[in-house]
């Protein structure tokens, strides 16, 4: 990205005023390269991040404050919403085209039908000259994947076990989570790595909100 950043805006915005707008934009990252990019080229540019946390949405922190800096001529403004949730677009205007981006490899995933139903209805050209740029993973050998997704310090596992922290959580239940094992599979036909949590025994749990 950093190497071709320059010629992706340059062909996003084809001589107009460029939206950049990211689809789960978490901490932005990747993003201060198109941005970068954009504001030397063309000396302004809208960032409009989306993302369902409000705190990812808010330019403050070192890091933001050091790019509100950097990048003052990127005027930011922020939509909350869910990745699948419609999302209106903002006014039209002539001088104006939109770069949408969702980088990253998280297209990954999603099963192909969700991927195209949840990019496409941004990606069709409006006249509003709408581009869309998706990153991609690229496919690594399994070792590499499964050393990974089963880290030595547990790290995905807490994720993983999280799920049954948030249940337990959120609707009364009585989840154990050191009661299931974190297990990390490569699935090669759908060439993925799946995470489960595997019962170490039989249980009874009572949801407190669900009875």
């Amino acid at each position: 990205m950093a190497a071709n950043a320059a010629e992706m805006i340059a062909q996003a915005a084809a001589g107009a005023r460029l939206r950049v707008v990211e689809l789960g934009a978490g901490s932005a990252d990747k993003t201060r390269v198109l941005l970068k990019a954009a504001t030397e080229l063309q000396g302004a540019v809208v960032y409009e991040p989306v993302d369902v946390s409000v705190s990812a949405l808010e330019w403050r922190g070192s890091n933001r404050t050091r790019d509100r800096r950097r990048y003052s001529d990127a005027a930011c403004d922020g939509l909350h919403a869910r990745q699948r949730a419609p999302i209106a677009p903002g006014p039209v205007d002539f001088r104006e085209r939109r770069l949408v981006i969702y980088i990253g490899s998280s297209i990954g995933n999603f099963e192909p039908h969700q991927a195209a139903k949840a990019v496409a209805p941004r990606a069709r050209g409006t006249p509003d000259g709408r581009r869309l740029s998706a990153g991609v993973d690229q496919a690594k050998d399994e070792a590499t994947l499964l050393a990974a997704y089963d880290d030595a310090a547990g790290v995905t596992a807490a994720f993983n076990r999280n799920l049954l922290v948030r249940l337990n959580r959120e609707l009364d239940a009585e989840f154990d989570p050191e009661a299931f094992a974190h297990c990390a599979v490569w699935n090669e036909a759908e060439s993925r790595i799946e995470m489960h949590l595997k019962s170490r025994g039989a249980h009874a749990y009572r949801w407190a909100r669900l009875a």
